[in-house]
């Protein structure tokens, strides 16, 4: 791999960007840590734009995940109740002194 000096991609980043503004009154070279970081944003981009919109990247996984948790609930309900491991479901009492469900035989 190539060192952020010798890499030809950034550099012609670095002169595209010249080119844009030349007149700006900034240093000629960026700091070595900022050169670190456009290089990897230059490498990544997919990461660097979740990084910079993790909150929207987490609530959209967060929502994703809760889709797929329900749905998959819904698939393990449906084939027990199509086993008929799970009962039809029995209403409850509506008040404490109400006489018991009697229980179905079969």
């Amino acid at each position: 791999m190539n060192t952020p000096e010798q890499d030809p991609e950034l550099l012609r980043l670095e002169a595209a960007l010249r080119a844009i503004d030349p007149g700006r009154k900034a240093a000629a070279a960026l700091s070595e840590r900022r050169r670190e970081r456009v290089l990897w944003s230059w490498r990544h981009p997919i990461l660097a734009w979740c990084l910079r919109h993790h909150a929207l990247v987490a609530s959209l996984l967060a929502a994703a995940a809760l889709v797929a948790l329900i749905l998959w609930m819904r698939a393990v309900d449906r084939r027990n109740q199509e086993r008929g491991r799970i009962p039809d479901p029995v209403s409850a009492p509506v008040s404490i002194g109400a006489a018991p469900i009697p229980a179905e035989t079969p």
